[in-house]
C-alpha cells in the first residue's frame, strides 16, 4: 500500500515526514503533560470521589511482591489505614484480602451474618 492512500481517498498525514511525525508526537507528549494533575481543570483535590482516588493511589503507589501484612503472595487490595480517604499515598496500604477484611472487621459481620442466615434455616 502506497502512504498517504487508503481505499482511494487522500489520508491526513501525507506528505509527512519523519521529522514531521516526531514534531507532531513530541507536541502530543507536551499537551498530555501540561494537563495532569493540579493543572487540568477538572482536578479536585481532596474533593475526589471513593473510586477516583483509588485509581490515583494505584497509579502513585507501586504494587509489592507480597502483602504488607502478613507477608504472602495472594490477591490485592488497597486498604486505607485511618478510614478518612484522604490523598496521602502513606495512609495505603497493600492488603491481600484476608487481611484486609481483619483491619476493617469485616470477618466478624460475616461470621455474624452466617450465625444468623443458620439459626433462620
Amino acid at each position: 500500500m502506497v502512504r498517504g492512500f487508503v481505499n482511494g481517498h487522500i489520508t491526513w498525514n501525507k506528505g509527512l515526514t519523519k521529522e514531521s511525525d516526531v514534531r507532531v508526537l513530541k507536541n502530543a507528549i507536551a499537551i498530555s503533560n501540561a494537563v495532569k494533575k493540579e493543572k487540568n481543570h477538572m482536578w479536585k483535590g481532596d474533593k475526589v470521589g471513593y473510586g477516583a482516588l483509588h485509581s490515583w493511589v494505584k497509579r502513585q503507589k507501586p504494587k509489592p511482591k507480597y502483602c504488607e501484612c502478613c507477608k504472602k503472595n495472594f490477591v490485592y487490595d488497597l486498604a486505607n489505614i485511618s478510614g478518612e480517604y484522604k490523598r496521602d499515598i502513606n495512609d495505603y496500604e497493600w492488603l491481600c484480602r484476608k487481611c484486609h477484611m481483619k483491619k476493617d472487621g469485616r470477618n466478624i459481620k460475616v461470621l455474624s451474618n452466617l450465625k444468623q442466615f443458620r439459626e433462620k434455616r
